[in-house]
């Protein structure tokens, strides 16, 4: 059962995205707070609430986050399994690509997300400061666009990590070999099903170090290749983007009636 569950999870693109921009909001307000009221260093040392956070770096970065089974046990059951079995399971699975590994470079206004999948091409995402994300699923395949708020379980940064509090601390494990605290929230999905969401932080930096949605576990890792000078859209990609940003524009205001 474990093991289907992981070959057929039913997370898409819009999985959460009502409970997520609940959380987001939450999190803004917290932001809001805390720049309104910043502690000093040494006061967040003897706060304990201030441990209860995720520093996930802000501005240029790069970043890198592997998917794997939550279970571990789940891919040594794959491994057993006959011959035969084992080929109908991946083949199922590669009707319906699972990610794998996304590498992620966001510099100044740009955000560029390669997604790698366990079998089959990888997907190309660009984020923009427009609230616009253009991407191809596949070399040759049309650029598509959607607003970033339809993709807010899909963002992979600091975002996801927002429940991070300590009303949803549950205790102090070691994680994949790392210290961490461990945080739970609940949520309603897309389907009305109830869900745990988990996240793990490092101990020592309360860097995030993993975020799971029930089926898989996503570890993050963090300055994984040399910041470029700067990143630039593809032309397909801008021109798409562009194409599109003509329909999310406000009308042109009717000049007043002329008067006798």
């Amino acid at each position: 059962m474990k093991l289907r569950r992981l070959l057929f999870s039913r997370r898409s693109a819009y999985g959460y995205t009502r409970a997520f921009a609940a959380i987001l909001t939450l999190y803004a307000i917290a932001e809001i707070l805390d720049v309104a009221n910043p502690l000093p260093a040494q006061a967040q040392d003897q706060n304990p609430l201030a441990a209860h956070r995720a520093n996930f770096p802000t501005g240029d970065a790069t970043w890198t986050v592997t998917i794997e089974p939550l279970d571990p046990k789940a891919a040594e059951e794959l491994k057993r399994l006959k011959p035969e079995t084992r080929k109908k399971l991946e083949e199922a699975r590669a009707a319906r690509p699972q990610l794998s590994t996304i590498r992620i470079v966001r510099k100044a206004l740009l955000r560029r997300d390669i997604r790698i999948y366990c079998s089959g091409p990888a997907a190309e995402y660009w984020w923009t400061d427009s609230g616009m994300v253009a991407m191809r699923l596949k070399p040759g395949d049309r650029v598509s666009v959607m607003k970033s708020g339809n993709l807010l379980d899909d963002r992979f940064d600091g975002s996801i990590f927002s429940f991070v509090s300590a009303s949803s601390f549950k205790s102090e494990e070691t994680m994949r070999g790392k210290q961490c605290r461990r945080y739970e929230v609940e949520i309603i999905d897309r389907y009305d099903e109830r869900r745990t969401i988990l996240a793990w932080i490092e101990y020592q930096n309360s860097r995030p170090f993993a975020w799971s949605d029930g089926d898989s576990v996503y570890l993050f890792n963090y300055d994984t290749e040399p910041l470029p000078n700067s990143l630039t859209i593809p032309d397909d990609f801008q021109k798409e983007l562009n194409r599109i940003k003509v329909f999310f524009k406000p009308p042109t205001a009717l000049p007043p009636p002329h008067r006798t």
